[in-house]
């Protein structure tokens, strides 16, 4: 008979992030349920008492928290990382996706060939 307990393989406070990554595991073709995300937007504004759980079945722990590493590394990467425009040249810090001048985004400077990152 196979395993089809639930395991908890993170916790985070806010649903939208719950479902940031329920998403990428359901890419990863991994099953997933979370666990208290409804007591979580209900009391916004109050002490966080109720995070939201990430749960999978005890079979897909390991590829789950696999995913989730890789995420954790690719989030910690690029919030290290200041970026040129190569566009327009506007300095961007780590969190924008796009220039906030011009609007392109970094990967059109990598297609263009330019050195978009600065240190």
């Amino acid at each position: 008979m196979a395993d089809t307990r639930l395991v908890c393989v993170r916790r985070v406070p806010h649903p939208i992030e719950a479902n940031l990554l329920r998403g990428l595991l359901e890419a990863a073709d991994l099953p997933v349920a979370l666990i208290g995300e409804g007591l979580a937007g209900a009391y916004a504004g109050a002490p966080r008492f109720a995070d939201v759980k990430i749960m999978v079945p005890a079979w897909a722990k390991s590829s789950a928290e696999a995913v989730l590493a890789d995420y954790d590394h690719r989030c910690a990467a690029q919030s290290q990382e200041e970026w040129r425009c190569g566009s327009c040249g506007e300095h961007n810090d780590a969190g924008f996706e796009i220039c906030w001048q011009c609007g392109h985004a970094p990967d059109d400077n990598k297609k263009k060939g330019d050195a978009w990152r600065s240190a």
